[in-house]
């Protein structure tokens, strides 16, 4: 199969770069690995900070891209440069792209929190993740979700955490727990619900508007400390241990439900791959850019350029910066070595 560009991944970073190189009139592939296309955005309900549905933003841009470009079930095996100067791309179904150029928008994974044996997920019914809690909102039934009264947030799960390996700050997470916290609390009007975090980083625009709304209209309280223990009472609730830092006093809660923030993580199934390539990558175990300061969206490789989360954790908006700057590269790469088309 031949094309001008190849795009790995079909997430939101993906498919929004298809739309941009659609609009710009380049041919594309856009090869990706699970069965269905839209990544992490497609199982979230609704986004930050305006509410939106997450089916909305993919349908948006779903309408400026050919489907029939898109191959799915196809993870990239290896990218490799042809003696013509082109990239072969070998897929998992032992299928070869052949592009001018590529960009790579493989993503990122959740971080996984049965790694945090303290906190007692995969251990103790009431302890979910906030990826769970996204699945119940989208209409999953999950057993532990049953009229809680008491609710815990927890932020920074396996984020800014050396013993983790990672200690990035996902950048996501704050605000994540102050939307899921509001939306809890719309379906469980009488509970009381509880927040404890390390700091609270409400950067974006519209954040602090909603991490405000969530005190003065919904009552949410917001604990400076980390969570240290969960354990489980005779009764089956949780019995959560911490420290409100402010305050210097210890706190013990029992909750009906706990939610883990987890954090983004680097995907390790792109390691092989850039290793094999030859892209680089950063300690934090994320794709390595070539100048992050004056030349974003692009890799340490020419003709191969980057986008999304596969860089970092990004928000949304973020990420559609990124595809824009991303397929401007790829627009000037392709008329300074194919002038002729």
């Amino acid at each position: 199969m031949n094309t001008k560009v190849h795009i790995v991944g079909g997430g939101i970073t993906g498919l929004k770069c298809a739309s941009i190189l659609h609009s710009k009139g380049f041919d594309y592939l856009v090869s990706e690995r699970q069965s269905c296309a839209g990544g992490h955005v497609a199982q979230w309900s609704k986004l930050f900070p305006d509410g939106r549905e997450s089916s909305q933003l993919i349908d948006s841009i779903f309408e400026s891209v050919d489907s029939s470009k898109i191959l799915k079930g196809e993870r990239v095996i290896s990218i490799n440069k042809n003696p013509n100067g082109k990239y072969d791309s070998v897929l998992s179904s032992g299928k070869i792209i052949t592009s001018d150029s590529v960009i790579v928008a493989s993503g990122f994974s959740l971080f996984d929190a049965t790694k945090k044996e303290e906190y007692g997920y995969g251990l103790f019914e009431g302890v979910i993740t906030n990826a769970d809690l996204e699945s119940w909102f989208k209409g999953a039934g999950d057993i532990a979700i049953d009229s809680p009264s008491k609710i815990g947030f927890l932020h920074c799960v396996g984020s800014r955490d050396a013993k983790a390996g990672n200690i990035q700050c996902s950048k996501v997470c704050c605000i994540t727990a102050v939307k899921q916290a509001i939306r809890i609390k719309e379906r469980f009007p009488k509970a009381q619900v509880y927040s404890f975090y390390m700091d609270l980083r409400m950067f974006g625009r519209g954040y602090e508007d909603l991490y405000l709304e969530a005190q003065s209209k919904w009552g949410i309280r917001f604990i400076r400390g980390r969570i240290s223990e969960v354990s489980q009472n005779r009764d089956k609730q949780l019995v959560v241990k911490a420290e409100d830092t402010l305050s210097s006093r210890p706190v013990k809660l029992t909750l009906d439900l706990l939610v883990l923030m987890s954090g983004m993580a680097p995907d390790s199934s792109n390691n092989n791959l850039f290793v094999d390539t030859g892209i680089g990558l950063g300690k934090d175990g994320f794709l390595l850019p070539n100048d992050i300061m004056d030349k974003p969206g692009t890799t340490t490789l020419e003709g191969i350029f980057a986008a999304g989360a596969v860089n970092g954790p990004r928000t949304i908006p973020d990420l559609m910066g990124e595809c824009h700057a991303a397929c401007n590269n790829v627009e000037i790469f392709l008329k300074k070595t194919h002038p002729d088309g």
